[in-house]
């Protein structure tokens, strides 16, 4: 996979051209050429200089969030539903994507999601088929195969059952954190005195209760197993797998058929002086003649905003900007939805091992390195601060008997003349059932051991704190993916419209009193010297709560939607072979395509 100058891979002839050198994409590449008889391109506008300590330490994984060498670090416009906040919306920005700048926690959703992808019109697409190309990915290691802290026999047998549902000759290597923090503990028996148990293994298809998480760290050197280090270090001398980086690509060139549909036969890209993304004005070049496909794995925000330039989209959205229209395909960049969260903390005894002793900086500096050179590998660096994750459904966080009531009263019907409506409907038929469905998730709560950080509030040097973190699992809210220009290299117009759906707020408001009463609730409360966020104003009334969740939500970066793959008439971007509707070899390859 030799990364080459542009102007020996704007010459070469490909049978498969890539954009983007994410997660799916060097996936993919590295798939594809594994038959020596094919030439596959990839085109990442970021850079492969990754190999830093930033992003290779597991404990200094947030340092690259708002980087812009790493992080595109997009902004969402001011959320109407959300106190007129714009929120940050990081996406991966290298050779790996982001890959490089996430929090490493490998979790898989309920296996009725999964099936539920093939029941909104996609063949073959469920958890039976889709957990064995899981495991292919995969290589579990376990250092340790009775997760801490659980302690039932259940989990003790954890290891004996693993590879069932954990792959174990993968590139991509998982282990459990090597090192867990004694609040873990006290988290996990305040659990079962709240009627959650442990679940041993939240990857098996049932996620509800209190998880382990297992980690994309390669255990043998304690660094971030990420897709740069899983598929393009482990092929970089493949030949026929070239890649160009410091390059965007600001166009797919499309032409005509017989047949009445578009073939994509090139792209155009713009050439980048650095991988912090500054030029020196605007420098086409051009790669065509590509023989089989492209392949759009720009993610989320990018790859809806690249068929729009690229005049597929909606004629009238395209109109606004100069963009004639070639493909008329509504659903592109539609369909938008996120995991909104709030976040609460308290301070809690100063004999806790939490993050909040890495502010010290003497500390950091000795464990960093000590992890870069120490044989050992240990101490805090080696692990995230939140190795625990509960998954809750309805009936543990709130009475279920008004449900229906205020889901019906919250929905806004919308026109359904309009395919993607129709979409969002079929969605909303089976998300409303699973309200009240014992077996799926509503909220997520995320414990983690330190002060992870909230608007205008910073820990106190020698304090201790923990973080809880409640996550909305199924938001009935979409939002938008648009061009704000045809400028190619302007940002796309994110538009999550977080809360927009007014039963979001309330199942999100549930999940937070849940959380809030962790608090309280022994063993945990002995470790519990104050509660610091919610303010105390917040706490007076659910009114006060309402208010003070719109203004402090934020989000855990899970963007997905805006390339649906459903069928057209339902606002579908892609089929489920992932080729883009009215284009014969045009296909689709990140979490973009993931219906929900």
């Amino acid at each position: 996979m030799p990364i080459v100058f542009p102007s020996e891979f704007t010459s070469t002839k490909f049978d498969y051209l890539i954009v983007g050198g994410g997660n799916a994409g060097l996936t993919l590449g590295v798939r594809l050429s594994e038959d020596p008889n094919i030439t596959v391109g990839i085109i990442e506008a970021g850079t492969h200089e990754v190999d830093v300590p930033e992003i290779t330490i597991p404990g200094l994984l947030a340092s690259t969030i708002n980087n812009p060498k790493y992080d595109w670090a997009f902004y969402s416009t001011p959320q109407r539903h959300a106190d007129g906040q714009a929120l940050l919306q990081p996406r991966g920005k290298g050779l790996g994507g982001s890959t490089l700048i996430n929090f490493l926690g490998l979790s898989r959703a309920n296996k009725d999601e999964y099936d539920l992808i093939e029941k909104l019109g996609n063949p073959g697409w469920n958890w039976d088929s889709l957990l064995g190309y899981m495991k292919k990915s995969e290589n579990t290691i376990l250092t340790n195969s009775d997760p801490p802290f659980h302690g039932s026999e259940e989990c003790k047998a954890y290891g004996q059952h693993v590879y069932e549902f954990n792959g174990q000759n993968g590139p991509v290597y998982k282990t459990f954190p090597a090192f867990r923090s004694d609040v873990q503990k006290k988290v996990i028996e305040t659990y079962k005195n709240l009627g959650v148990s442990p679940n041993p293994d939240g990857n098996n298809g049932s996620n509800i209760g209190a998880v382990t998480l297992l980690t994309s760290v390669d255990p043998r050197s304690m660094t971030r197993s990420s897709a740069f280090a899983a598929c393009f270090r482990a092929n970089e001398g493949r030949k026929n797998l070239l890649v160009l980086t410091n390059a965007q690509v600001v166009k797919i060139l499309l032409k005509p058929t017989e047949d009445g549909l578009q073939k994509a036969i090139g792209v155009d890209l713009v050439v980048l002086d650095d991988g912090m993304g500054t030029r020196e004005g605007p420098h086409i070049l051009t790669v065509q003649n590509v023989a089989r496909d492209i392949i759009v794995s720009a993610g989320s925000f990018q790859s809806p905003q690249l068929l729009e330039l690229s005049g597929i989209g909606n004629a009238d959205i395209l109109s606004e900007h100069g963009i004639p229209c070639r493909v008329p395909l509504p659903g592109v960049g539609e369909n938008l939805q996120d995991h909104v969260c709030v976040r609460t903390f308290a301070e809690i005894n100063k004999d806790c091992e939490t993050a909040d002793e890495l502010a010290i900086w003497e500390v950091l500096k000795s464990q960093e390195l000590s992890i870069r050179n120490s044989s050992e590998k240990k101490g805090h660096l080696t692990s995230i601060f939140s190795s625990l994750y509960t998954f809750l459904p309805s009936s543990r966080i709130m009475d279920l008997e008004n449900v229906n009531e205020w889901l019906e009263r919250a929905i806004i019907q919308q026109d359904q003349q309009r395919a993607v409506d129709r979409g969002y409907e079929r969605q909303r038929e089976v998300l409303r059932k699973w309200i009240v469905d014992d077996k799926q998730a509503q909220i997520e709560i995320i414990n983690y051991a330190g002060h992870q950080g909230a608007t205008g509030l910073k820990p106190v040097p020698g304090k201790r704190y923990n973080t809880f973190t409640a996550v909305l699992m199924h938001p009935l809210s979409r939002g938008t993916v648009h061009v704000s220009s045809n400028d190619p290299l302007a940002p796309p117009e994110i538009n999550p419209n977080y809360l927009s759906d007014e039963s979001d707020l309330e199942v999100l408001v549930k999940g937070l009193k849940f959380m809030l009463n962790l608090y309280s609730t022994p063993p945990f409360e002995q470790l519990v010297k104050e509660l610091v966020l919610p303010p105390p104003p917040a706490m007076e009334s659910e009114k006060n709560l309402k208010k003070w969740v719109k203004k402090s939500i934020t989000h855990v970066y899970h963007p997905v939607g805006t390339c649906a793959m459903m069928p057209r008439e339902d606002g579908g971007v892609v089929d489920s072979k992932l080729k883009v509707y009215g284009t014969s070899n045009l296909r689709v390859a990140d979490c973009s395509i993931l219906p929900l």
